[in-house]
């Protein structure tokens, strides 16, 4: 872990954002692998027994005191950040995607410092 940066943390997102119709889907994949246990991802429509994985509706990545959401509504994803204290989102704010990548990495690069479990599953992710 020692050859990765924050900075190539943040220019592996902001390269794999360019492609928005592959990017929630990539993204999705990635944090799940990473964090099992931090990111939730729900998958909606397509069809029932259709080999192909069903589209992302909806991301949720919890890192210490602050919960990222990307959410697909009305024909495009909306992105929010929350300052959460025991549970309970105190701020909830709405954020473009450049800012909701730049402190989801932000997040990551510290989880990463937190452990050696935590920087195994960052070095994964960037892979």
């Amino acid at each position: 872990m020692e050859d990765w940066s924050f900075d190539t943390l943040a220019g592996a997102l902001r390269a794999a954002s360019r492609d928005l119709s592959t990017f929630h889907e990539v993204l999705a994949d990635k944090l799940t692998q990473a964090l099992p246990a931090g990111a939730v991802v729900l998958r909606h429509g397509g069809f029932p027994f259709q080999k192909a994985k069903r589209p992302v509706v909806h991301i949720t990545v919890t890192l210490a005191d602050q919960t990222f959401t990307a959410e697909h509504a009305h024909g495009e994803f909306e992105y929010r950040i929350a300052k959460v204290v025991r549970g309970i989102a105190l701020k909830t704010e709405p954020a473009m995607l450049d800012r909701w990548l730049h402190e989801l990495t932000q997040a990551l690069w510290e989880h990463a410092q937190a452990s050696e479990s935590a920087r195994t599953a960052l070095e994964q992710f960037l892979l």
